[in-house]
């Protein structure tokens, strides 16, 4: 793909030999276009699936955590209502039912614990003001409750010893049902054992019938995010594959011998830079293009010129690449033979120089000629002493090789300095 490196680079001279006159004719653009077409072809049939999934899973990350710190944070605020509630409940009870018993109590005269059937008749008598399920035990708990808001299932499924233990809220399956349970003891002496223990439970799905209406909704945001992901992904993936393909339909035409009109140069960077090289290949280089290329090209040799350098070396300084191996080059003897046989043989020994020197260099180094007999060689990431001077000796043994210059047999050396960065 040499050449659309020469076009897409437009004067950036990374190749060897750079000139629109190595562009190919009708007779050799089958090659070109036949690997140009393929990768193309290849790439326009991945695009959108790739753009699409990659869409879809880099969204799909973020929704996903989106959607699991809601599930959390909503697991968390329930847990936190769901005591806030039970505290209430609970305390809210035992300070009613602990002064209506009191109070029953000290009307009839009566001290010390209340008897099971005065705390049962007391609980039943509450029960029905609380938006809980409310139990009563005598300590230590055991069996069925005194009194409870429970039905016969709950009862019979409930498991009450260690009761006495719980100190902190809980869960509890009854038919199929979860409570949030809390125990909240009830003394009316100082003994270290509390005389009753009062089990109030809230319905789980109760506390979190708000608070999952938000998790389903982020779970439809997460899907919803994801397939808008996958559909915008597919349709960028689509408009991108277009351009590819426009430039694909028009590679071919050249391929059959027609004559495409130029493709627009018109999308992402990317995009125009290949437009704009299909463009080079199959129309050929514009009016610009070629001033730009004369700009930079040695009239003679078709090796950069001067300025072409400076620009190379302008471009390894701002992405701050200093591996470079620049060979001065200085012909000797190319005078006298300039002066013996005119300057037409003295040309045609400058072209053979430049075409010996081309088999000596790297595809992504550069050949300069600066003036006269003067040519420097760049080249890039090369900074081994025993690879330059191999570089160097292969220099020297193809510029020593004796010219032909007609039926002229002539002899020249070179001198040679190098700077290494």
């Amino acid at each position: 793909m040499l050449i659309l490196d020469h076009a897409l680079h437009q004067g950036q001279y990374k190749g060897r030999r750079v000139g629109f006159n190595s562009l190919p004719n009708n007779k050799n653009i089958h090659t070109y276009v036949e690997r140009f077409c393929g990768e193309f072809l290849s790439m326009l049939r991945s695009i959108p699936v790739r753009v699409a999934v990659t869409s879809a899973l880099v969204s799909g990350a973020f929704l996903a955590s989106l959607t699991y710190m809601t599930y959390r944070q909503t697991e968390a605020t329930g847990a936190h209502l769901a005591n806030a509630q039970l505290e209430m409940a609970a305390g809210g009870l035992q300070m009613a039912l602990k002064s209506r018993v009191e109070g029953e109590m000290a009307k009839n005269g009566l001290l010390g614990t209340p008897s099971n059937d005065l705390m049962a008749r007391q609980t039943r008598l509450m029960i029905g003001t609380y938006p809980a399920q409310v139990s009563l035990f005598s300590t230590p708990a055991h069996g069925k409750p005194l009194a409870t808001s429970l039905d016969d299932a709950q009862q019979d499924a409930m498991v009450s010893d260690g009761l006495d233990e719980k100190l902190e809220p809980f869960t509890m399956v009854l038919a199929g049902r979860t409570y949030v349970s809390r125990v909240q003891p009830i003394s009316f002496t100082n003994s270290s054992r509390p005389d009753y223990l009062l089990l109030v439970q809230v319905d789980r799905d109760h506390i979190y019938a708000g608070l999952e209406s938000i998790t389903h909704m982020a779970l439809v945001h997460f899907v919803a995010g994801v397939a808008a992901a996958l559909l915008l992904g597919w349709l960028l993936g689509r408009m991108l594959a277009a351009r590819l393909e426009a430039i694909t339909v028009n590679m071919e035409q050249a391929e059959r011998g027609e004559k495409p009109g130029p493709v627009a140069e018109k999308g992402t960077t990317e995009i125009k830079r290949l437009a704009h090289a299909a463009n080079v290949l199959i129309q050929g280089p514009s009016a610009k293009d070629k001033v730009r290329q004369q700009a930079n090209t040695d009239a003679l040799t078709g090796l950069a010129n001067r300025r072409a350098l400076v620009a190379a070396m302008d471009d390894l300084l701002k992405n701050g690449r200093a591996d470079v191996c620049l060979m001065f080059l200085d012909l000797d003897g190319f005078k006298p033979i300039n002066d013996t046989y005119g300057h037409e043989v003295g040309d045609e020994v400058l072209i053979e120089v430049a075409k010996r020197l081309d088999t000596c260099v790297r595809e992504q180094d550069l050949i300069c000629r600066l003036g006269g007999d003067e040519f420097v060689l760049m080249f890039r990431g090369l900074t081994e002493k025993v690879a330059i001077e191999e570089r160097a000796k292969k220099v020297l043994e193809r510029i020593n090789e004796p010219y032909w210059v007609g039926d002229k047999r002539v002899t020249m050396g070179v001198s040679i300095g190098i700077a290494i960065g």
